[in-house]
């Protein structure tokens, strides 16, 4: 007998059932952690056994794989320290990063160990990822729980091995084990072979009304009498007949009608002529262990903060709606509904109060909902309502009307009353969409509808709307390119001094024009930029070509000429940006006091104390710091008291009017005397006559930029037109 380095049990069977409910654990395990390879490893006396692997598609791992010991296996060192074990990167670690599994592309893994009751090495439960993964606190310790699961079945195994053990000598020793079955902590009987009820243990009485005198019951009557389940004496006959032996789960209820669940295991005790003299029935409460699984269920199908269905969830019951809808003809309604301005919330409050309305909002819109309606959070401050069985669109309209209606009310979060609203989109089976994926994304489409109409609102998916959906799915994979391929280009508007007319310097913008698209407007292609990460790489474009053209112009022209940059939300977050344009004013030898940098107002909304670190670093070298589009936003005064600005830049939307409208002329008057007081600079955008131009001249506005002194135009165009001849810098402005 080969003897092995590690205590072992290796001649117990792990049972069909529960084989097959740890199956279903790796691939449940495999898809909570989103990992291409979940396992239970076996040890045995001189190799390592795959003993379950997940089911997934791109699992290189193989159910019944071995491989011997001492080579170096992550699960070694878990059993050897009876530790869990967790190597975020292989390639990076040098203990690590010459261990077999690399040869398979698994460079991550996170082990626990499985031990039997009494201290033997079963093996390890483990997940392993071809990519870099520290995996987060929250998901090692669903693992645990996975792993306490899979304890639970080895404990149950060594103990079914142990009472078999004693049931295969009852027949000759049938004293002894009645001893020691009325000490188990078991619940065990014994009946005749018509299954008559002739002895109990202690442990079956806690479990059931079962006693001494009532050895006449059948047994299978009194099992079955109070149970949830749906088995029948028949069932169990049936397979006691077969084979001389029975087990399974039931649920039922106690002697104190609490509900439970039973594992139930039933053994022929056969004669001399192999015929079944008696029977001998083991039930054990497994009621924690359901509990448990129902907690890890919990985990993989709800959403932890509101209770409600997933993405999982909901996807699997739209599934089953659509299904019911093709078979009766009806159609299914699916919601997508955003909350508008959340962040702002999250921004202003906390995290902690977002949360608490986001649970607000979710037992609201539960309250109104149908009883087979479905309201699940979809993540962050989304959510899916899914309504099935429909034969018209009354419902779901009279659904939207309620739901507006209830954000109208607002929401008392930590005794401040919030008013926010909601924007909708609403995609029906099957005019929209014939598959959950489909039907989300179109409900997704018209919800973004909603907020470009307004927001607070809901809307119906149209056709048009792939279209225009179609198109942004292109406009962001022809812009992922844009760089690479040179596609995008800087061009220059110039800014004058009212007072004298000479241009001052030029406002960088981004241009672009696309070989499929054509000429993508800014208003396109920027908001998309700063959705994602793209924005920080064309800003650091537009940045550098920007100043390499002034370096020239300072050189050729005039060095006092100056440069306007627009720097977005995005680049602010990232610390290291103060430096970056250091280094960028250094590469094109450039003052620093060359250099304007605008920001708008939502940049100062998130209250980033890195956002105001750098405009103060960058105010003290002298870089100028221009509020753009003031006037627009919620609270730019204050703004305005808190932060260093040089300049604020007077939004078109003031100066379009200000020849025909008084009010217009006294906001613009009034927003000039208030920079000027505080120490500002003032600069007007959308200039595009000389009216305009006077009535500012007259307020004693500073600077000018607009269509009345050129568009935005290419270096060339710039040089040609202003720069070519001393005189052409001078515009008349009286």
């Amino acid at each position: 007998m080969l003897t092995s380095k590690y205590p072992i049990l290796d001649n117990l069977e792990i049972p069909e059932l529960m084989f097959n409910s740890w199956q279903e654990t790796v691939n449940l395990m495999a898809e909570v952690f989103s990992v291409p390879a979940a396992l239970i490893m076996r040890v045995h006396a001189k190799d390592l056994e795959v003993f379950l692997a997940s089911n997934n598609k791109d699992n290189v791992y193989q159910q019944g794989t071995k491989s011997p010991l001492d080579i170096g296996h992550y699960c070694e060192t878990v059993m050897s320290t009876r530790n869990e074990l967790l190597v975020p990167n292989a390639l990076k670690d040098p203990k690590w990063d010459k261990n077999p599994h690399i040869a398979f592309g698994m460079i991550s893994y996170y082990g626990l160990p499985l031990t039997w009751p009494y201290g033997e090495i079963f093996g390890t439960i483990c997940i392993l990822d071809n990519k870099e993964n520290a995996h987060c606190q929250q998901y090692r310790q669903i693992l645990k729980r996975f792993q306490q699961s899979v304890l639970y079945g080895l404990e149950t195994t060594y103990q079914k091995h142990h009472y078999a053990k004693e049931a295969n000598i009852a027949n000759e020793k049938l004293n002894i084990m009645l001893q020691a079955l009325k000490q188990s902590p078991n619940a065990i009987a014994i009946t005749d072979a018509k299954l008559n009820v002739i002895y109990t243990n202690r442990g079956f009485e806690k479990l059931s009304t079962h006693s001494d005198n009532e050895s006449s019951d059948r047994i299978l009557g009194k099992l079955l009498k109070n149970q949830i389940s749906n088995l029948t004496e028949e069932d169990i006959q049936r397979e006691l007949l077969a084979n001389n032996y029975w087990e399974g789960e039931i649920q039922t209820l106690d002697k104190n009608n609490h509900q439970h669940w039973e594992h139930v295991q039933i053994s022929s005790i056969l004669d001399n002529s192999g015929n079944p003299d008696n029977y001998l029935l083991i039930r054990e409460n497994i009621t924690k262990q359901k509990t448990h699984e129902d907690k890890l269920r919990q985990l993989a199908l709800f959403d932890q903060l509101t209770g409600l269905p997933n993405r999982r969830l909901i996807i699997h019951r739209l599934n089953q709606l659509i299904d019911d809808a093709k078979e009766n003809g009806q159609k299914v309604a699916v919601t997508f509904l955003d909350l508008d301005d959340f962040k702002k919330i999250n921004d202003s409050m906390g995290h902690e109060s977002g949360d608490e309305l986001i649970v607000n909002v979710a037992g609201r819109i539960n309250a109104i909902l149908r009883t087979n309606d479905t309201l699940g959070r979809f993540g962050g401050d989304e959510f899916i309502i899914l309504m099935g069985y429909l034969d018209d669109m009354s419902s779901i309209q009279q659904l939207m009307v309620r739901i507006k209606d209830l954000f109208s009310k607002g929401f008392q979060i930590r005794n401040r009353n919030f008013l926010i609203s909601a924007s909708m989109g609403i995609a029906i089976y099957p005019d929209d969409g014939d598959t959950p994926s489909l039907l989300i994304r179109s409900a997704d489409t018209a919800m973004y509808h909603s907020k470009k109409s307004g927001r607070g609102t809901y809307t119906f998916h149209t056709k048009s709307m792939n279209q225009i959906a179609e198109h942004q799915v292109k406009l962001e994979e022809q812009l992922n390119k844009a760089l690479e391929l040179c596609e995008l280009k800087v061009f220059y508007q110039p800014q004058v001094d009212i007072a004298s007319g000479k241009i001052i310097g030029f406002e960088a913008l981004a241009r672009w024009h696309n070989s499929e698209l054509g000429e993508v407007p800014p208003n396109e292609f920027i908001p998309l930029a700063e959705q994602t990460d793209l924005i920080v790489q064309i800003g650091q474009f537009v940045l550098d070509q920007a100043l390499m053209q002034l370096s020239i112009w300072q050189k050729t022209h005039d060095q006092s000429l100056k440069m306007a940059v627009n720097f977005s939300p995005r680049q602010f977050y990232d610390p290291s940006l103060f430096t970056t344009i250091q280094t960028a004013l250094a590469k094109h030898k450039l003052s620093t006091n060359s250099l304007e940098i605008e920001i708008t107002e939502g940049l100062l909304m998130s209250k980033n104390s890195c956002v105001f670190d750098t405009l103060i670093s960058l105010r003290k070298c002298n870089i100028m710091i221009t509020m753009d589009d003031f006037g627009t936003g919620y609270s730019s005064l204050s703004y305005l008291n808190r932060y260093p600005f040089n300049m604020i830049k007077i939004d078109r939307g003031f100066i379009k009017n200000v020849t025909t409208d008084t009010q217009s002329q006294h906001l613009v008057s009034s927003i000039i005397t208030m920079a000027h007081g505080i120490g500002y600079k003032v600069t007007a955008e959308g200039v595009e006559n000389v009216d305009q131009l006077n009535i500012l001249s007259r307020f004693q506005c500073d600077y000018a930029q607009g269509y009345y002194f050129g568009v935005s135009s290419s270096a060339k165009d710039i040089y040609q037109k202003y720069l070519c001849a001393a005189d052409k810098l001078q515009f008349n402005t009286l």
